[in-house]
């Protein structure tokens, strides 16, 4: 199981899961960051390393610059030379991510595809990535029916099943417990500019008083930078959360996405995969542009239109975000989805197409 980012993690852990109980063995091997929600999940992935500056998100040479610097080369190669040893041990190999994903894990005739990075709704994939999934993939699952679709039209043996995205949120616990307030949770993402985009985050909200808010971060984030970034916005320790009491803020911190976003009135999101599950489970999410590569104005912009249950409000004043909360608490909170089980049903055709390869 090769996948290229924390969104990506997360998928892959649902469908190794799902293998797992099927009685299938899977061996991550995560190429951005440690791999943690598969060891919270009780696997120990291979050539697992620290989250590099751009969190393996590039559009710009400035992030590539700053990766090259940090060692990404020597990197990539170890992971494909890790691949590469592993496949004669396994009956398969699965991609979460992006072409380049799947690029990685070409060792083996049985190599299963998920395209999380590209949609036609947005992005669609290009002639040559369409040939190189062609020559590459055995079968791919896509994340929407018209990207499905579009690659079928290509010769592509591509089918949508369902958004693997957005298994396991519904049956998550649910924090119980939020902060006084009306309930916001804040998503900074998990990449490198997530400090950054939190310091921009209580900025635009610093008109909106009176809130309980979670602050929703991924185990690996660097909590004495965390806390930094909030001693500079006024807040002091209260207990086992923080307080601004010119704000009228309670704010607590969490590790366990999705349980405070299940419980939230407004969500408001400067993430990637983590957004767009917000939206699955009938939250309010409202987006800005944020202050690094994953969160410019186009990626966030792309993002709403892919998911059109996301407010993108661009670079808004404090007195925007707070017309802009006001609305969003105005209206009712609604009901949790159904639970989905897309992985399982992608589990036995993936455990159907290696009966018969073998």
């Amino acid at each position: 199981m090769v996948s290229n980012g924390p969104g990506e993690d997360w998928i892959g852990v649902q469908l190794a899961k799902a293998l797992q109980t099927a009685g299938l063995q899977v061996i991550p091997i995560p190429m951005v960051g440690p791999g943690e929600y598969y060891q919270q999940a009780g696997w120990e992935p291979l050539h697992a390393k620290p989250l590099l500056s751009s969190g393996g998100f590039y559009r710009s040479w400035g992030a590539v610059w700053s990766d090259i610097k940090q060692g990404v080369c020597q990197h990539l190669w170890e992971q494909r030379q890790l691949v590469r040893q592993q496949t004669p041990k396994t009956m398969a190999t699965i991609a979460v991510g992006d072409v380049a994903c799947l690029g990685m894990a070409t060792f083996k005739r049985t190599s299963f595809f998920l395209p999380t990075a590209k949609s036609d709704r947005i992005s669609p994939h290009s002639i040559i990535e369409c040939f190189l999934i062609k020559r590459w993939a055995h079968r791919v699952f896509p994340r929407d029916d018209e990207t499905a679709q579009s690659l079928i039209k290509r010769k592509i043996k591509a089918q949508f099943i369902g958004n693997i995205m957005m298994d396991g949120l519904v049956e998550h616990r649910t924090l119980l417990s939020f902060p006084l307030g009306k309930r916001v949770v804040i998503l900074p993402g998990s990449r490198g500019e997530a400090i950054p985009n939190l310091t921009h985050v209580l900025n635009v909200l610093s008109m909106t008083h009176q809130l309980g808010i979670v602050i929703e971060v991924p185990p690996h984030f660097n909590r004495q930078e965390l806390y930094t970034c909030l001693e500079a916005q006024q807040l002091i320790r209260s207990g086992d959360g923080w307080v601004c009491h010119q704000r009228q803020w309670h704010v607590a911190i969490s590790i366990d996405f999705p349980s405070a976003t299940k419980g939230a009135d407004v969500v408001v999101g400067l993430a990637g995969t983590a957004n767009e599950q917000a939206a699955f489970l009938n939250r309010r999410v409202i987006s800005i542009q944020g202050t690094g590569p994953q969160t410019t104005h186009q990626r966030m912009s792309e993002q709403a239109r892919l998911m059109p249950q996301i407010r993108y409000l661009g670079s808004p004043s404090p007195e925007e975000m707070k017309r802009a909360m006001l609305d969003a608490f105005s209206l009712p909170v609604l009901a949790l989805p159904p639970v989905q089980q897309v992985a399982h049903h992608m589990a036995q055709l993936i455990q159907d197409d290696i009966q018969c390869a073998f």
